[in-house]
């Protein structure tokens, strides 16, 4: 079963790979010669990658411990961290494989239980740092207006305003998960709806 789950992602991960290649509007060529106008502005923005993806290995690290020891290298994380990533942006939609891939692999150390809810809680996580993300956005624009180098108007205040509104709604409902749970009963929501109960009821 698990080898034919390799092969299966293995699979989606070469189609999505081969329509990337296909569809995108911009030549080798022209890729590589973007590549070298870079210069050393590339190794930053490799070596700035690098550190990220290091910090979200520490991150994961963290989450699986909270539930007991981590019996799963650094390196081994690392290596599932970056590969869950990229299965995630080499996929059309995006988050089409990469969570599933983590728990599949995951699961080998610490029991299908343990990884699923750790890699649910890291997504969670990576999708609430976002919203401060913007908010720091925002921020970061309002103290760029007050000082002249960026335009600020009448519009501009409305969609800052509703970007604010729309992370700190966002914050609120993660905080409001965080405490009082939030993937159990979103599961318990969608398996009352018709079509997705027997789903539902096999996931819980």
């Amino acid at each position: 079963m698990r080898k034919r789950l390799n092969n299966l992602f293995f699979g989606v991960g070469m189609i999505a790979v081969i329509v990337m290649f296909f569809s995108f509007d911009v030549s080798l060529t022209e890729l590589w010669e973007y590549i070298t106008k870079a210069g050393y502005w590339l190794a930053a923005i490799l070596g700035l990658w690098c550190v990220l993806y290091l910090m979200n290995a520490w991150a994961w690290r963290v989450i699986i411990q909270g539930g007991g020891p981590c019996t799963v290298g650094f390196m081994q994380l690392l290596k599932l961290t970056v590969s869950g990533f990229a299965l995630n942006y080499a996929t059309p939609v995006g988050l089409l494989g990469g969570e599933a891939y983590r728990i599949m692999e995951l699961s080998k150390y610490i029991g299908v239980q343990r990884a699923t809810s750790s890699v649910i809680l890291f997504a969670m996580m990576h999708i609430f740092a976002h919203f401060w993300f913007w908010v720091t956005g925002v921020v970061a624009y309002w103290v760029l207006a007050l000082t002249g180098d960026v335009p600020m108007n009448s519009v501009m205040g409305i969609v800052l305003g509703l970007i604010t509104a729309f992370c700190w709604c966002g914050i609120y409902l993660f905080i409001k998960g965080y405490k009082n749970g939030m993937t159990v009963k979103l599961v318990r929501l969608l398996s009352k709806v018709p079509g997705l109960r027997s789903w539902g009821g096999r996931f819980m």
